[in-house]
């Protein structure tokens, strides 16, 4: 709103959880159109569904990959890779979260055959939880590489004899 200070910063610039935070906020405060003006609550939600795939996209980038590679900077970290480990079950959760975003999402022309109404609110919900749950996970298991990594650089002990 014009003439408001906010002292946070900008969307781009938040991590996965406090961006999981405000989609939460965000949430509730459409729920309320699903029942009472669909046509705006679908504008709402394809935006919240947009905005849920850019905190995916956050999350590849800031967690997953744990910052190695972060757009638009001119290095590469070679040492935050000891935290990465994507499988072929991380790919396949990340494919259909970010697939169903991009379905529901503005900016994307929608297949004929689609409702066009956007999910009830509790299905939302759970979206947003999915991505908490496995940005935790992903954290969780990046802390135990990097304690299986470092541990498999330590000098080994010379046998003495």
């Amino acid at each position: 709103m014009p003439g408001e200070i906010d002292n946070g910063l900008p969307w781009h610039a938040l991590p996965t959880k406090e961006r999981l935070g405000i989609l939460d906020k965000e949430l509730s405060s459409i729920e309320s159109l699903y029942r009472s003006n669909m046509d705006n609550y679908n504008k709402e939600a394809a935006l919240l569904y947009g905005r849920l795939r850019e905190t995916w996209e956050a999350f590849i980038e800031n967690d997953l990959l744990n910052s190695a590679v972060v757009r638009y900077e001119g290095n590469v970290r070679t040492q935050n890779l000891k935290e990465v480990e994507i499988t072929t079950s991380i790919y396949r959760q990340i494919h259909i979260a970010m697939s169903k975003c991009s379905t529901w999402m503005i900016g994307h022309d929608k297949a004929k055959s689609l409702d066009v109404n956007r999910s009830k609110p509790e299905e939302i919900k759970n979206d947003i939880d999915i991505l908490r749950k496995f940005s935790k996970e992903i954290r969780k298991r990046g802390d135990e590489l990097r304690e299986e990594r470092e541990s498999a650089l330590e000098p080994k002990e010379s046998e003495k004899g």
